[in-house]
């Protein structure tokens, strides 16, 4: 039987990106299936496989943004079809025009809109804002003109035709990483130094502007660490002269998820725009908290309030009220007790509810159906 070929495309991720690398293309490896990544490279690694992928960095780590755009979309076509497959998965909106050149060449393609571009273009303050409306109407014209698309949560599935869509939640791999012994237990006790951290893409809507404002309100002993890239040089030079905000770079996800145990929160403080207002079950920073047995401290939007309030793992605070906010932390920092019993719960949640590893059956049998169907 001939094995089938699947390619992502990306001008945005970064080819060991967590979830198109770590659960997309490991997954569809793992049952198979051959899968390459052509996307921006780390380090110069421009062509090398790992875990029966082949990566190809064809962007440059550091190429600005219209680059991106505007010249490496035609590389990555080119680099595509040195290498051909049986099914295309588009990884951003700038893509999907390649995906009509595919479909025209009688190929298959996937459209992964992991993000809801209906209202996460209004988060991009580098577009115009007179662009915003016909950037959305052609993200979801040409999105539904692809053979399926994959979405992270039910609000972002509304965008686009049912009979096309699958909900593949943003939840981590359950792994051999950490082990109950590891996670469960008395962390608290006669801390001087409280530490809480953030992952993920770092930027002012993502919470930085309110992390600077927070630790200026909590005591000395507090600090807030963050792992990740910034949006922008002009971002990180912002926290330099701010002793108690602790920058570490960008860490690889096996390594990050056995740091980020050490600490004692998990930060997830979405600042109150239209991009963040309805996250739930696409918040990938959430989950890995929860992966880690972490506390975690949320947002007060109704998804996010809903996940933490019923799972008893964190506390939830209005972004808006930083006074507030410092009071909440400083409060569930003093009881030990319950601090211990939202990281069990945490941890038990992420087992029990919140692990990718139920989903993958259902993505190597989403793609192999947008095969079969369109060769029917």
């Amino acid at each position: 039987m001939k094995k089938i070929r699947v390619n992502f495309l990306s001008n945005g991720h970064f080819i060991n990106d967590d979830l198109i690398y770590y659960r997309y293309a490991v997954t569809l490896a793992k049952s198979g299936i051959e899968v390459k990544i052509f996307a921006r490279n780390i380090n110069n690694m421009k062509e090398f496989k790992f875990s029966s992928v082949t990566l190809y960095g064809i962007i440059p780590e550091n190429t600005n943004r219209f680059l991106r755009l505007l010249y490496y979309p035609f590389k990555i076509f080119i680099a595509s079809l040195r290498h051909p497959a049986d099914v295309y998965i588009i990884c951003t909106p700038a893509l999907l025009p390649l995906g009509i050149i595919y479909k025209i060449l009688r190929k298959r393609v996937i459209y992964n809109a992991q993000e809801n571009f209906q209202v996460k273009f209004l988060d991009r303050d580098w577009i115009p804002r007179w662009m915003i409306g016909f950037l959305s109407k052609m993200e979801k014209f040409l999105g539904n003109k692809m053979d399926g698309i994959i979405v992270t949560d039910s609000i972002s599935a509304e965008n686009y035709e049912a009979s096309k869509t699958i909900v593949l939640p943003n939840y981590p791999i359950y792994d051999d990483i950490l082990n109950d012994e590891m996670l469960i237990g008395d962390n608290y006790n006669n801390k001087k130094i409280f530490k809480m951290v953030y992952i993920g893409g770092i930027s002012k809507s993502r919470g930085l502007e309110i992390f600077r404002k927070l630790i200026k309100k909590l005591p000395e002993n507090f600090y807030i660490h963050l792992y990740g890239r910034f949006s922008s040089k002009k971002e990180e030079e912002s926290i330099l002269n701010e002793k108690r905000i602790v920058y570490h770079g960008y860490m690889d996800h096996k390594e990050l998820m056995l740091k980020i145990r050490e600490y004692d929160l998990g930060l997830c403080i979405f600042e109150n725009t239209p991009a963040y207002r309805y996250y739930a079950e696409n918040t990938t920073k959430l989950f890995e908290y929860m992966k880690s047995g972490l506390p975690v401290v949320v947002s007060n939007f109704p998804g996010l309030r809903k996940i933490v309030e019923t799972e008893n793992c964190g506390i939830v605070v209005d972004p808006d009220d930083i006074d507030e906010m410092a009071y909440l932390i400083q409060d569930i920092a003093k009881d030990s007790v319950r601090l211990n019993k939202m990281r069990e719960n945490s941890y038990k949640a992420f087992l029990t509810k919140y692990s990718w590893n139920a989903y993958e059956t259902l993505l190597v049998t989403f793609v192999k159906k947008v095969l079969d169907r369109s060769s029917s």
